[in-house]
């Protein structure tokens, strides 16, 4: 289980709060050093969440930039047409 910043996730439901309805299922996929080179493996499914993924973003902006950054990288997402824009791009597999 992942933890986040209060602030990032906060700001994250004000602007954008669809992106936590947003999942979808993703392969597993492990790359093992085979006998022809490294082969890939795959080795189950994952539920992939859209507003982990932005808050994982954020929190490696947060880290290297500081949390003025990192609340500046969701507030990227105010406008609506970005919204669907990432949710679409999310959803294709």
């Amino acid at each position: 289980m992942k933890t986040y910043n209060c602030d990032l996730m906060v700001a994250l439901w004000d602007i954008f709060p669809g992106a936590f309805d947003v999942s979808k299922v993703s392969p597993v996929v492990e790359y093992r050093p085979g006998r022809f080179g490294v082969e890939e493996i795959t080795t189950g499914t994952e539920i992939i969440n859209l507003a982990a993924c932005i808050l994982n973003t954020a929190n490696a902006t947060m880290i290297k930039y500081g949390l003025d950054s990192a609340l500046e990288y969701i507030r990227s997402y105010k406008p609506e047409k970005v919204q669907r824009n990432e949710i679409a791009c999310f959803l294709e597999p």
